[in-house]
């Protein structure tokens, strides 16, 4: 933990942060509309992340799957395909906007892309209640989490052991949060053998036998990276000098 004005100071860089990006997307919108290209632009605003700012004990992001860290915002604007004022209480992740994309833009989704479109939530049909993640390789405290988020419950685990093929893992800890009632995640309802501990237990080990049944790249497989996408990675802050 920091002392308060510190901390204040470093949600205020953040503050900050976000109102450099606003300045500079309301630009390009004006920009757009001059060319009178606005109307006919597919706008997609969203984030990669969320920030945590020591809401649970930990600081930036990609440590944990608290919603601080994993909820995120989604906009979409393109007049001639989503209608003005939707809103969707549907769960979705970033890996469904490539696949929304090009339905929306009339281009055929290849097979074995992992998302869905966001298109037929848009007309207003139904899509499955339940939301699957995971992070691993995080630090010698908590080695991976996995969450799973169904009807307004959201059941996390934490393990000792960066996630393998093992879905059997024993868990280290678990969290179950009604986010309804509690968005801060401050109320843990998880209790060992409780009925609804164990459902969600349930549903979270089958998300994740599904995922392990896609397609991954095994420990003796190896990708080559040719010069060009090592600058462009490069550039983009992903490796180091």
């Amino acid at each position: 933990p920091l002392p308060p004005d510190r901390h204040r100071n470093i949600v205020a860089q953040y503050d900050g942060e976000i109102r450099f990006f606003d300045h500079w997307l309301g630009n390009l919108v004006r920009h757009l509309k001059e060319k009178n290209l606005y109307d006919n632009t597919l706008f997609i605003v969203t984030g990669d992340h969320g920030e945590a700012f020591y809401d649970h004990e930990g600081w930036d992001h990609g440590h944990s799957v608290f919603e601080e860290e994993v909820r995120v915002p989604l906009v979409m604007r393109l007049p001639s395909k989503i209608p003005a004022g939707v809103r969707s209480p549907a769960l979705t992740g970033l890996v469904d906007l490539m696949p929304t994309i090009l339905d929306v833009s009339g281009i055929n989704i290849p097979a074995g892309v992992q998302g869905a479109s966001l298109m037929p939530v848009i007309r207003g049909d139904r899509r499955p209640d339940v939301f699957y993640g995971e992070v691993s390789g995080l630090n010698a405290f908590v080695k991976a989490y996995q969450y799973v988020i169904s009807k307004n419950m959201k059941l996390i685990v934490t393990f000792d052991e960066s996630l393998a093929s093992n879905h059997r893992l024993p868990f280290r800890k678990g969290f179950l949060f009604d986010l309804k009632s509690d968005q801060d995640e401050r109320n843990n309802l998880f209790q060992l053998g409780q009925p609804l501990s164990a459902l969600y237990l349930k549903l979270l080990n089958d998300q994740r036998v599904k995922v392990l049944k896609r397609k991954r790249l095994t420990p003796d497989k190896s990708v080559e990276y040719d010069e060009n996408l090592r600058n462009r990675l490069r550039s983009l802050g992903y490796l180091g000098d």
